[in-house]
């Protein structure tokens, strides 16, 4: 027997409800950016120094793709190098 919010009744009288596994009715692994290139990146990060792969394995998680890791990368040290956490002067005692 079906409910009018998707639950099932079992032979018990006992309701189980729908999709107690997933968030959202979204399932609970279809997030993330999983393409073959992201994918193949992820596997040479590794093979070359395995921070890299844990790096772009957290990207894809996140959904993301690879091919826009570079500019991310670059914006953010643009940002610590200039701005955030540049705010220092190298003339203070002068």
């Amino acid at each position: 027997m079906t409910s009018s919010n998707g639950s099932t009744m079992d032979s018990s009288g006992t309701y189980i409800p729908k999709n107690t596994h997933r968030r959202n009715g979204k399932g609970c692994c279809n997030k993330g950016n999983w393409s073959g290139l992201n994918i193949a990146a992820m596997v040479i990060g590794f093979v070359i120094f395995w921070p890299l792969g844990l790096v772009i394995l957290y990207w894809n998680i996140r959904g993301r793709n690879v091919k826009d890791l570079p500019a991310a990368i670059q914006s953010r040290w643009s940002s610590m190098v200039n701005g955030t956490f540049g705010s220092r002067s190298s003339h203070e005692g002068k």
